[in-house]
């Protein structure tokens, strides 16, 4: 994946996020336990190789809020809105 820098630009990136459990489970029940795919919606704040930056907010001083860090290998696609 390209290095890219800030860009602001309102996207959708669609991800894998992973599951867990607690307690005791046997073989047959296991399936319960699954990755799920996500679709979150925010400003591109940044993305490299190991992450994608989102944040929901941004001031009139250039701030950044309500920030995602989303790990690059477990996204799916990225759709500009």
């Amino acid at each position: 994946m390209k290095k890219k820098g800030p860009s602001g630009h309102l996207v959708e990136v669609i991800w894998y996020d992973a599951c867990s459990t607690h307690g005791w489970y046997a073989d047959s029940e296991l399936h319960k336990c699954r990755t799920s795919e996500m679709k979150t919606v925010g400003y591109l704040v940044r993305r490299n190789s190991h992450e994608i930056l989102l944040a929901q907010t941004r001031s009139e001083h250039g701030e950044w809020s309500e920030v995602w860090a989303i790990p690059s290998k477990t996204v799916k696609r990225i759709r500009r809105k």
